[in-house]
C-alpha cells in the first residue's frame, strides 16, 4: 500500500445512511403520488396555506347551521342562538371538547336562509376546554342575525354546510352537519 492511499479516509456506509436515502426515496415518492392525486394535491396545498391546520387535528368537525328565513321569528332565532351558547357553557360540554386522542373539535356557525343566501357567521374555531368553549358562546351571543328572512331553503342550507364541512382547516375524525330550523322547506 501506497503512503497515498494510507491518508484517504476510509469510506463507511452505515445501516443508518441506507434508511435515511429509503426514507429520502420514499418521501419522493409520495410527493410525485400527491402530484399526481387532484384530491392529494388539494389537502395537502390546503394545509399549507393555513398556519392552524398544520399544528392541528380534531376528534370533530360541527358546523351549526341555523335557519335564518322568514319562518324563524326574532324571538326563535333568539332562542335557537341562546340556546347553542347555552350548551357551549356548560361544563360537561367544555371536557368533552378536550376529551379524546386529539383533544379538540372544531365548530363553525352557518345562516342559511334562501337559494342563494347562506353566510358563514362564525369561522371556525378549536374548542379544547372551558375557556374556548367560553369564547365561543360568548361570540354566538354576540352574533348579530345576517338575514332577516326569505324562503326555506334547507337543500341549500345544507349543500352549503357541507362545503364548510370540506374546508375545515383541520384533520377531523368525525364530521357533523347540525341544522337547526322551524320551517318547512319551501324551495330547493
Amino acid at each position: 500500500m501506497s503512503a497515498f492511499m494510507a491518508d484517504l479516509p476510509k469510506f463507511v456506509l452505515l445501516w443508518t445512511d441506507g434508511a435515511i436515502w429509503l426514507l429520502l426515496g420514499a418521501l419522493f415518492a409520495y410527493a410525485v403520488m400527491v402530484l399526481r392525486k387532484p384530491q392529494l394535491a388539494s389537502t395537502w396545498g390546503r394545509v399549507f396555506r393555513d398556519a392552524p391546520a398544520l399544528a392541528s387535528s380534531v376528534v370533530l368537525a360541527l358546523c351549526l347551521a341555523v335557519d335564518a328565513s322568514a319562518s324563524v321569528d326574532f324571538d326563535e332565532f333568539g332562542l335557537m342562538m341562546g340556546g347553542l351558547a347555552a350548551a357551549f357553557r356548560e361544563p360537561e360540554i367544555a371536557a368533552a371538547t378536550a376529551a379524546g386522542p386529539r383533544g379538540g373539535v372544531a365548530v363553525s356557525l352557518l345562516f342559511w336562509s334562501g337559494v342563494r343566501e347562506q353566510a358563514v357567521a362564525l369561522d371556525w374555531a378549536r374548542l379544547d376546554g372551558d375557556a374556548a368553549c367560553r369564547a365561543f358562546a360568548a361570540a354566538l351571543d354576540s352574533t348579530p342575525r345576517l338575514f332577516g328572512g326569505g324562503v326555506t331553503a334547507l337543500g341549500q342550507g345544507m349543500a352549503a354546510g357541507l362545503g364548510l364541512l370540506a374546508r375545515v382547516p383541520a384533520e377531523a375524525t368525525r364530521l357533523v352537519l347540525d341544522v337547526s330550523g322551524d320551517g318547512a322547506n319551501n324551495r330547493g
